[in-house]
């Protein structure tokens, strides 16, 4: 049969249902004959014959034969893939199929049906009887998804009424403010194109698209428009970054960090020196934005409580929901940005487009932007006015919206208790399921495997139970600890979220003690109880960390170690190079007087270190020559370690550097050379960071 099946004839249009059924009616009465009912009536003699000897049912509401599946088994089917599609777990073509043929199989149907299964071609009839379509659906997060709580939004919406209603800022919109920040692609890549069908659109760009500059905006519940923050990658802002003179919009504010994002310091100083300045004397004003870590900074908000400004923090992951800039201004803002976009490439072919036509562009289309806009972005965010009911019931999480409805019913309850007329006399919140919408739960949904189901549930079988058996979860119910790491909507002006920030400014300051795990030897079965005496007969070896607590650092030490240089070096991952010092100094008796740093001399060996991003290392070299301010050394690499000594080799190629003064650690003993170059100190390095 074709996809499209067009109807030749308007046989069985002419006539409806009740009129067939009066029609035979008068015959079986004697009223008329079949031949005058069916002249009378505009029907078919031969079709009230049929009926008249039931031969045939009744009349279909529709042309053709009937539908494989009961029309209502269908409509079931439409109404739950579609309360899936709405949550976020829309059916594909595939799986739809695979639980029609589910369905057909277990409950015995007899369908046209290839193995019981569907075609394509049902598939497409199927959706044109029930206005469906194929759809590539939008990715949404997860977090955003379950950020869709009633328990978090209504939060949010008690205190922000509670805050407006405290600042008295009901009636004075002018005073309410929202910042949020977005990238501007330097390509365009929104704007559509025409073209013939059947061949495909590109687009001349002069990059591969990926580069992005980040900008600040703030706009007011009234209209106005705050100067935008322009974030460019870099070390320094120069004057070819700004717009001209004159052009753009007023107040611009520019910056310049390694990656080109926000940055706490740069969030600071834009409100500072910028916002404060266009802001006004008149207080008390209240400030709306996300909760990311560069904009709940101590200082800044030790600012804002100065300037009497309160920050109310939205709810993670709910911007798309309350977020007036999100809700309205940047989808038209970014539209525009493209239009002019393509207009300047167009003019400038194969130009990649500067920082300072890129800041004047931004400041064109902000002052384009309508207040009207802003404004509608302000009432869509339940902001002003004031509206906690914007948000439709469809947006939320389906299990959180049915907790949310259950919570508020028994709080009615208990708020005005109603006694039951039952024999038990129980509160009418004993009944409370009963009064409550139920919703599908997706959690407690049965289990469904196309596989196997039993007989005995096959009879119960729906397509309610099919599709919750596609979102069946399978994670485990094990009760885990909860900490709360979010506490969701917040006004972090206050004096108790103050303290919180102070007390986790003091944890990071706080220095990160570095343990040093300890070596313990393991002694085996097959130890002799002999050796274990001669271990125990042994004089105890005092280790070099006792031997630093005894050994004070001053300020004049002969060997360079000063208190200084102490501090430095100790920083080591793998030991403390004042620690190698002290046992070197345990060989000082046995080896001949170290000599202090500024009489070092041509043929001395040093411990010289070199201090890279992210760690210093140490090494072992020769002093090969002296010159002013810097040592040059020729340097050997550890080999092995054997009976506290420790055995250095020459590299194949000479490894020859200069050296800072100030680099070299200490004037080293002088070893012993081996038979085949070998250089042996009389000193161990194994739990030091010696190349």
């Amino acid at each position: 049969m074709p996809n499209k099946y067009v109807r030749k004839t308007d046989k069985g249009g002419k006539y409806t249902r009740e009129q067939l059924q009066q029609a035979v009616a008068e015959v079986k009465s004697g009223v008329y004959t079949a031949y005058r009912a069916s002249k009378n009536y505009n029907i078919p003699l031969t079709t009230i014959i049929d009926h008249i000897k039931g031969r045939r049912g009744k009349k279909s509401h529709s042309f053709g034969r009937s539908t494989a599946l009961p029309l209502q088994d269908e409509k079931t089917l439409v109404a739950g893939q579609t309360y899936m599609e709405k949550y976020g777990y829309g059916l594909s073509r595939k799986e739809v199929l695979d639980i029609v043929g589910t369905y057909v199989k277990e409950k015995g149907l007899k369908t046209p049906f290839k193995d019981g299964v569907p075609s394509k071609d049902w598939f497409i009839a199927f959706k044109q009887r029930h206005n469906l379509s194929l759809k590539k659906p939008q990715r949404v997060e997860y977090a955003r998804k379950k950020a869709c709580d009633p328990f978090i939004i209504k939060h949010y919406f008690n205190i922000l009424k509670s805050t407006i209603d405290e600042l008295n800022l009901s009636d004075k919109s002018h005073l309410i403010w929202n910042f949020d920040e977005t990238s501007f692609c330097k390509d365009p890549s929104k704007t559509k194109v025409i073209g013939p069908k059947g061949s495909t659109a590109t687009r001349t760009t002069s990059s591969p698209g990926k580069e992005n500059t980040s900008v600040l905006l703030g706009c007011s519940a009234a209209g106005a428009k705050a100067p935008p923050l322009i974030i460019f990658k870099g070390k320094n802002i120069w004057d070819q970054f700004m717009a001209p003179q004159n052009t753009g919009f007023p107040g611009t504010t520019y910056a310049a960090t390694t990656n080109g994002w926000m940055e706490t310091s740069v969030f600071e100083n834009y409100f500072k020196n910028s916002f404060f300045n266009n802001l006004g004397s008149e207080r008390p004003v209240l400030i709306i934005y996300d909760g990311h870590s560069t904009h709940v900074g101590i200082n800044l908000i030790e600012m804002m409580r100065t300037n009497n400004i309160v920050i109310l923090k939205l709810p993670p992951h709910s911007s798309h929901l309350l977020q007036p800039l999100d809700l309205s201004t940047m989808k038209s803002l970014k539209s525009r940005w493209d239009a002019k976009l393509i207009t300047w490439q167009r003019h400038h072919i194969g130009m990649k487009l500067p920082k300072r036509e890129f800041s004047k562009m931004i400041g064109d289309i902000w002052s384009e932007t309508s207040e009207d806009v802003i404004k509608n972005g302000f009432m869509k965010g339940g902001i002003v006015p004031f509206n906690d009911k914007i948000i439709p019931d469809e947006r939320y999480d389906p299990t959180a919206l049915q907790r949310w409805k259950q919570h508020n019913s028994v709080q009615k309850t208990y708020d005005n208790p109603v006694q039951s007329t039952d024999d038990n006399n129980l509160p009418q919140c004993a009944v409370i399921r009963d009064t409550v919408t139920e919703l599908p739960v997706i959690n407690s949904a049965p289990s469904c495997s196309t596989a196997h189901i039993d007989a005995e549930s096959s009879a119960n079988l729906s397509f309610e139970t099919l599709l919750l058996g596609t979102i069946k979860s399978h994670v485990s119910h094990e009760k885990v600890k909860k900490t709360r790491v979010c506490p969701g909507a917040e006004v972090i002006t206050t004096d108790e979220a103050v303290q919180k920030l102070k007390e986790k400014e003091k944890e990071k300051d706080k220095p990160k003690q570095i343990t040093k795990k300890k070596k313990i030897k393991k002694i085996t079965e097959t130890e002799s109880s002999e050796e274990k005496e001669n271990e125990e007969d042994k004089p105890k070896q005092i280790t070099a960390k006792k031997k630093v607590q005894k050994i004070p650092v001053n300020d004049s030490s002969e060997d360079g170690l000063s208190s200084d240089n102490f501090s430095l070096h100790s920083s080591s991952s793998e030991g403390s190079i004042s620690d190698l010092l002290m046992e070197i100094e345990e060989h000082r008796e046995e080896e001949q007087a170290f000599k202090p740093l500024t009489e070092k001399e041509v043929g001395d060996w040093a411990i010289v270190k070199f201090c890279l991003r992210k760690t210093v290392k140490y090494y072992v070299g020769r002093v090969i020559s002296i010159h002013e301010g810097e040592t040059l050394f020729t340097f050997v690499r550890k080999a092995s370690e054997r009976d506290g000594k420790t055995t250095f080799r020459y590299t194949p190629t000479t490894d020859v550097s200069a050296v800072v003064n100030g680099d070299i650690i200490s004037i080293l003993p002088q070893p012993v050379i081996g038979r085949r170059g070998e250089v042996i100190f009389s000193v161990g390095f194994s739990s030091y960071n010696i190349q």
